[in-house]
């Protein structure tokens, strides 16, 4: 999943279901977009669009389900992709991959900018994309032509989307963060972690929110160069983005299907909600709820405060990729390709 800017929630907002109780939900319809969906949904011009590891890119109407256009991409689309300036910027995951940008109405190919493999949807800001590959290369493309402004090479594999703060790019690799400048890539500096990095940051300001594998979050001040704090959340790997709430609280989903609270400043996390199983990335959350997706094909909207299971509907395919909620519905990415719409 792609950071949420300053000041929003990460993942699609459950305000519209969350202040009532539902006690079942129906399946209106199916769309099938190509197998292996692992990543979020994206919304432009009225349409959902969804990517799958079969280099299949589908937009499609959310209302009736029908397919607007269909493109396969040069390679498998692992990390998803990103809207930005009117272009829909598509990580290729393969050895002649990179950004492939597309025209997100039509689906027309715009330009491509070769690389190498990229696994995590691309960041983008002040006119550029920026990607960064498996073999630890990070580069900048320009938005408009796909030109390749620079690149350079990290010491191991990008881990998460390059994320722009503050005319610079912050990426992870492993188990360290770079700061690089946004015009030039020169490395500004790095701060080595205690543990490889297990999904996208969140940020609000200059804070960034860097969730890790060994079950810790920890805040960095990226201007300040330093460690805000550091706070546990169980003893399992925490796989999907943290949900920063206007109120200051953060909600962290881990491996075990655990969903946490925290105020920084106030008490330790508190474990609101174990929903057993295990759970990856599929996890958007405000307020009011939080909706979880298992890898079993398990789907729960939790009240986040006290953890009550306000409704749980059960597929046969497992959900790696967060649930999207758009209008008064919610649409599901299962992982064989299959997007399901539920009222």
């Amino acid at each position: 999943m792609t950071p949420a800017p300053p000041g929003r929630f990460v993942g699609a907002t459950t305000d519209s279901l969350a202040n009532r109780t539902l006690p079942a939900v129906a399946e209106l319809w199916r769309v099938e977009t190509g197998r292996g969906v692992t990543s979020p949904l994206i919304e432009h011009g009225g349409l959902l669009i969804a990517t799958a590891t079969s280099r299949d890119v589908t937009a499609f109407d959310p209302e009736t389900g029908q397919r607007i256009w269909q493109r396969r991409v040069s390679g498998p689309v692992i990390g998803g992709a990103t809207l930005h300036a009117g272009r829909l910027l598509v990580a290729v995951g393969d050895d002649d991959g990179g950004i492939q940008a597309l025209d997100p109405a039509s689906g027309t190919t715009l330009w491509t900018s070769s690389i190498g493999s990229v696994i995590h949807a691309p960041g983008a800001a002040y006119g550029r994309a920026f990607a960064g590959t498996e073999m630890g290369v990070v580069a900048s493309v320009d938005i408009e032509s796909g030109a390749e402004m620079w690149r350079i090479r990290l010491s191991r594999p990008v881990s998460s989307t390059p994320l722009p703060i503050d005319g610079q790019i912050v990426v992870t690799a492993e188990d360290t963060l770079y700061v690089l400048a946004a015009e030039n890539g020169l490395i500004r500096w790095r701060m080595p972690l205690a543990a490889h990095v297990g999904a996208a940051p969140a940020a609000r300001g200059d804070t960034l929110y860097l969730p890790l594998r060994s079950g810790e979050l920890i805040a960095i001040a990226v201007n300040g160069r330093r460690e805000l704090w550091r706070a546990s959340f169980g003893d399992h790997p925490i796989l999907a983005t943290p949900a920063l709430a206007p109120d200051g609280a953060i909600y962290v989903l881990n491996r075990a299907a655990e969903l946490w609270r925290f105020r920084p400043g106030g008490a330790a996390p508190v474990r609101v909600a174990e929903l057993g199983g295990a759970a990856t990335a599929a996890f958007s959350a405000s307020e009011n709820g939080a909706l979880v997706g298992r890898v079993d094909g398990a789907l729960f909207l939790v009240r986040p405060e006290d953890g009550e299971i306000l409704w749980r509907h059960d597929f046969d395919d497992a959900i790696r990729a967060p649930v999207a909620v758009h209008g008064n519905a919610i649409f599901v990415p299962l992982l064989r390709g299959t997007v399901v719409k539920l009222r």
